[in-house]
């Protein structure tokens, strides 16, 4: 960028932190139980050279993923161990985002600054993540935080091609209470110059019809209700005007896409030493339109879901650890490809166990997933993950799994 600044504030005085044995209940899991996996991790302090970017820039920049993208006003895919977009399962706070309609999620529409981390799964994650996961899976994660004090910053910058920016964020944790804001602003006329391989004489010509503007807001908040209980809500709107620019055979374009999203979840955790009961409940309305006035096409498409989650963990003693849970997601999908509305629900029994010895050279975990679509059971999903260290320098990873994909 041409310029850039951020502001930084945070209260003087730093709250006693206390350090309490809790459960994350959006990466439980993951954490848990992803044994023999391959994991890469990006942190809120790696992400900060890409505050301004996207989820798609991070990702691009901190791991060995492949992502194919068609510059900022178009769509980036990912690639995992060679599988597609609807191939791998993406998660914000344990909601899985892929599209009902198209089975993929777009990780250029997705800010940086409305996720705290990312992790990255890869190999076959269906028995914890459901259909799609078959690459891997990708983990966003937002949160506040309790006795994390009072911080804020902004950032506003300006680019090369008219782009522009504007973040912000404001955290507050007390010791029962936290809460974390976040805004951003991004646009770009794009309009950059190019050799046209496929004209009469390789002319250098501007990009056209390739601007776009997103903006939106993000809210996490944390209540501690009691001292075994936590509870938990996200919310995160957004909305992009984009316009799709031609091909390097076509003189113009005057194609356009608008594409708005509401997301919303709630977890409740009640925690023991012994064990831990988790709930879930989460709302997901997307809208796409699209529109070509010179072909005279509009066309809109819309897709909503409701999921419902409960997981029981126990952990009979320090080697083993137990979790079975339920969970149910009904989606619907609107546009005038469809005679009606149409509408699948997707309930899932999960069943997983860990294994780690005492001497802490082993772990071992085994999942097993079945899923039952519109009153049809289909196959069964199972896992079973491993590490062992053989010293302080060898360590053997290994998994096994099966995975499928609901078109």
């Amino acid at each position: 960028s041409l310029c850039s600044f951020q502001l930084v504030a945070q209260d003087a005085i730093a709250d006693t932190i206390i350090l309490l044995n809790e459960i994350s209940i959006n990466t439980f899991r993951f954490e848990q139980f992803a044994e023999g996996s391959k994991q890469q991790s990006i942190d809120s302090a790696a992400k900060q050279s890409y505050g301004s970017g996207t989820v798609a820039e991070a990702l691009s920049g901190f791991t060995t993923l492949y992502l194919k993208s068609y510059g900022i006003s178009g769509n980036t895919g990912i690639s995992l161990r060679g599988t597609t977009s609807s191939q791998t399962a993406i998660l914000w706070n344990g909601i899985n985002l892929q599209d009902p309609l198209n089975g993929a999620s777009n990780l250029e529409l997705m800010p940086l600054n409305a996720v705290d981390e990312i992790n990255v799964q890869f190999g076959g994650s269906g028995a914890l993540y459901g259909s799609g996961a078959i690459g891997g899976a990708i983990l966003l994660q937002s949160k506040a935080i309790l006795n994390s004090g009072i911080k804020g910053s902004a950032s506003i910058g300006i680019g090369s091609f008219g782009l522009r920016f504007v973040n912000g964020s404001f955290h507050f944790g007390k010791e029962k209470i936290a809460s974390a804001l976040r805004i951003f602003y991004r646009e770009a006329e794009n309009d950059f110059p190019f050799v046209n391989t496929q004209q009469f004489g390789h002319p250098e010509i501007k990009q056209t019809n390739a601007a776009f503007q997103t903006q939106g807001i993000s809210q996490d908040n944390t209540l501690k209700i009691a001292k075994h209980q936590l509870l938990s809500t996200h919310f995160w709107v957004q909305k992009t005007e984009r316009e799709l620019p031609p091909s390097m055979t076509t003189l113009q374009s005057s194609q356009m896409q608008s594409d708005e999203s509401i997301r919303f979840s709630a977890d409740h955790s009640y925690t023991t030493s012994k064990w831990t009961w988790m709930s879930k409940m989460a709302f997901l309305s997307a809208k796409l339109n699209y529109n070509d006035s010179t072909n005279r096409i509009y066309a809109e498409h819309r897709s909503q879901s409701t999921i419902l989650e409960s997981e029981f963990a126990y952990r009979l003693n320090t080697n083993h650890l137990v979790n079975i849970g339920a969970h149910n997601r009904t989606d619907w999908g609107f546009s005038e490809n469809f005679g009606e509305t149409n509408h699948r629900n997707t309930f899932a029994i999960l069943l997983s166990y860990k294994y780690a010895n005492s001497a802490k050279t082993l772990n071992l975990a085994a999942s097993i997933r079945q899923e039952i679509i519109d009153s049809k059971m289909v196959i069964p999903t199972p896992s079973l993950g491993w590490n062992y260290n053989l010293n302080t320098q060898i360590r053997i990873d290994g998994k096994f799994s099966r995975n499928y994909r609901q078109p």
